[in-house]
């Protein structure tokens, strides 16, 4: 029975531009960032007060905060099966409205988010980056803080799109900056 030969040149030439295609293909893929944000990912309050897209496969939760804390209620969103330092994002209703001064004063520079003015201020530290902003709309302060295990140019990086996703409804002129709150509360989305 003649031998037959498998791997003739034809034959490696091909493999090798299979190989070079999918390791083209592959590198694409791991280098691409996160996926564009998709409406079937956004975590709301419970009563539809304020919401953001969370990335896909992202955990996330929602809760008020005791009387005592700056905020009155919040959205977290992390990065689930991380080990040690974990990339999150926190969206916060800010209880008492901050001044320019106050802000400012902390640190942080004047910038925009959706067209209003806004305020900003990053920190680096080894294998920790928090990029932080305070804003006001419909009424409302909010502080969104992403911190990240590297540094990051936010409004330049995918999570921008993220981070533009909020929305929130306007707070009717009769109700009061703050509600009483018995205990802390936390519902988990995904």
């Amino acid at each position: 029975m003649p031998k037959r030969i498998y791997l003739t040149p034809p034959v490696i030439k091909i493999l090798i531009v299979v190989g070079v295609v999918i390791a083209a293909a592959l590198y694409v893929y791991l280098t691409s960032g996160m996926p564009a944000p998709r409406e079937s990912d956004r975590v709301s309050m419970a009563d539809g007060s304020f919401s953001i897209i969370k990335p896909h496969g992202w955990g996330s939760s929602t809760g008020s905060e005791p009387e005592d804390s700056p905020f009155d209620s919040h959205i977290e969103l992390w990065h689930p099966g991380m080990s040690g330092a974990e990339d999150f994002l926190v969206l916060s209703r800010i209880r008492i409205d901050p001044t320019a001064e106050s802000l400012t004063g902390a640190g942080m520079t004047l910038g925009s988010f959706q067209g209003r003015e806004a305020y900003f201020r990053t920190v680096e530290k080894p294998r920790e980056y928090q990029w932080r902003m305070v804003f006001k709309n419909e009424g409302a302060w909010y502080n969104l803080l992403v911190r990240l295990r590297y540094k990051e140019d936010i409004p330049r990086s995918d999570w921008w799109g993220f981070i533009s996703s909020f929305r929130s409804a306007p707070r009717p002129a009769s109700q009061p900056a703050t509600t009483q709150m018995n205990a802390p509360t936390t519902t988990s989305q995904s």
